[in-house]
């Protein structure tokens, strides 16, 4: 049963990595092809687009699928009432987005996003059309059928918004969006075939609710404090500075938001399934913090070093407003390690109250910070708001996770100073070359370099020190087990 549950487990690692770097990879392709057909001031009118439906969406995201996936086995009724539910907002949203789009656009001095916003209003009528029984393939693992129906919306959108932007603009980024919202839909009823009835019976949501309400409370603030945030850029500083902020913020944090969506996405369930066993908790915590150390901190260190030539070379000159935006998120991302890995656990045990103040935290701090922050940093400042915000949330997800797991932190000292180590070593000697070589040439040269130094120097620190690395990823990834001869 163990040997099943721990390949189970793997299987939706490994299908949930595919989804997520075929998705961020198409998506990139995407933004990194639009950045040559449009103006920082499309993206900026895209991203209040976006942010308008965002907003929208999450005041009324009460977080169903994630009840549903905690829940045992959910009833027909359970099922049924998230779907009415779901349908139901779906309506309200698209409606509301409609009516106020003049309004919601006025917010940012920009009356000319209200006829994007308009048209876009249909996306969350056509993503709440989706079959509720997405949520039973994710709380028993079936992370492929999951990858087909996001990998087919990631591909769709893209070519849509990359054929239709040079003749039509933004308009062709919204059609995009849509094109993909609705093959989503579709593929959602052929994954998890659902035969929908409305009924809403308060007795069944009722358990559904109780989880689900603070989940609804930290979404809500997190996204809420990220689009006034947005909307503070705009109108101090200018709807090209939006734009800067909205490709950096998304550049620099796809590594990260693969990595939490691959390992957060799986353990959530996996910390539902063992929440009475704090022994084991503990191990599978430890496992999991371990191996995203590995995987974050290389690639944020590599990141800061290199991204005047990211921008340089793969970008371009009208983009140069980005370094300094992507170096400062960069290390926000670092600091950020360990709520990276409380958020699943917390979620798993059912203590999304604390995932609330978290949040809450932050989000204040955030904003706060940041009103005062851009006055004197402009854009940079927004940017720069965020370290201090973060790294206070961290030491409450430590207190959590101390208060929770027996001695979770044992022997992670080590393996800390390995990574850190190995991941300077390799981004120093890959600027080295980066700088030496110039061009394309010498960028991609580089980040080759140096991605193969850290893992040659990690592979000899967790040899000498006998730190585990290899054989937590072998036991997240059972299916590369048959390689341990050669690793």
């Amino acid at each position: 049963m163990e040997a099943k549950f721990v390949r189970k487990t793997g299987s939706a690692f490994v299908w949930k990595g595919v989804q997520l770097f075929g998705t961020k990879g198409i998506y990139t392709l995407r933004t990194l092809i639009l950045s040559y057909i449009l103006l920082p001031e499309h993206f900026g009118l895209f991203a209040i687009t976006i942010i308008a439906i965002e907003m929208l969406n999450t005041v009324t995201d009460f977080g169903l699928i994630p009840a549903l996936v905690h829940q045992n086995d959910p009833e027909p009724g359970q099922y049924h009432s998230a779907w009415s539910l779901n349908i139901s907002r779906g309506f309200l949203i698209s409606a509301i987005a409609f009516i106020f789009a003049p309004s919601i656009a006025g917010l940012f001095a920009q009356p000319e996003a209200a006829q994007y916003i308009r048209l876009i209003a249909l996306k969350p009528l056509i993503t709440n059309l989706a079959s509720i029984k997405i949520a039973e393939l994710t709380r028993l693992l079936k992370f492929r059928q999951l990858s087909y129906i996001k990998l087919s919306d990631a591909f769709v959108s893209t070519i849509v918004s990359i054929v239709l932007a040079p003749v039509i603009n933004v308009w062709g980024l919204v059609a995009g969006i849509l094109s993909g919202a609705l093959i989503s839909t579709i593929l959602s009823y052929v994954y998890a075939p659902y035969k929908p009835k409305f009924s809403i019976y308060y007795a069944a949501v009722k358990p559904i609710l109780h989880f689900s309400k603070w989940v609804y409370f930290s979404v809500l603030v997190s996204v809420a404090a990220s689009n006034t945030l947005q909307v503070m850029i705009t109108r101090e500083l200018g709807l090209t500075e939006l734009g800067l902020y909205f490709l950096a913020i998304h550049l620099a944090f796809l590594p990260v938001e693969i990595i939490k969506e691959v390992f957060g996405s799986v353990m959530f369930p996996v910390f539902a399934q063992i929440r009475y066993d704090q022994e084991r908790l503990t191990i599978v915590y430890k496992a999991f913090l371990n191996i995203v150390l590995v995987l974050i901190v290389p690639v944020c260190v590599l990141m800061i070093f290199t991204a005047p030539y990211l921008v340089e070379y793969i970008l371009s000159t009208k983009w140069s407003g980005t370094v300094g935006l992507i170096q400062i998120f960069s290390i926000v991302n670092l600091i950020g390690l360990f709520g990276e890995t409380a958020v699943p656990l917390l979620t798993g045990l059912g203590k999304t109250k604390q995932v609330f103040v978290l949040d809450a935290v932050q989000s204040v701090l955030l904003l706060l910070l940041c009103f005062t922050f851009i006055q004197y940093w402009g854009i940079n400042g927004a940017a720069a708001a965020w370290i201090p915000a973060i790294f206070i949330s961290q030491m409450i997800s430590l207190y959590y996770l101390v208060k929770i797991l027996v001695n979770p932190f044992k022997g992670m000292t080590i393996v800390m100073l390995s990574v850190i180590f190995s991941s300077l070593l390799g981004a120093f000697i890959g600027y080295y070359v980066t700088v030496s070589y110039t061009g394309i040439i010498g960028f991609i040269s580089g980040v080759t370099i140096s991605g193969m130094l850290i893992l040659t120097a990690m592979f000899l620190t967790d040899s000498y020190y006998k730190l585990g690395i290899r054989r937590n990823f072998v036991l997240a990834f059972p299916q590369i087990q048959s390689l341990g001869k050669f690793i």
